[in-house]
């Protein structure tokens, strides 16, 4: 949502509707895909444990998980 925020000047408080669309149509149903579950609620759910599964699903070990983990949380 930093991409709308920073290219097009879309932000939950100055364009609620748009926001919530853009939310719902991109980055919630990227999420439902990655948890594979498409009634799960997702305002309170930890996805470390979803993405970690997607990553070695697609190939990754879990060593370069870690390092992924390492260099994005620094």
């Amino acid at each position: 949502m930093l991409t709308y925020k920073n290219y097009y000047g879309i932000t939950k408080e100055k364009d609620s509707l748009r926001y919530n669309i853009i939310k719902e149509r991109n980055v919630d149903t990227m999420l439902r895909f990655l948890i594979n579950d498409p009634n799960k609620d997702l305002e309170n759910l930890d996805f470390s444990s979803y993405i970690t599964t997607y990553l070695i699903n697609g190939g990754m070990k879990q060593e370069e998980v870690n390092d992924l983990i390492s260099l994005l949380t620094k």
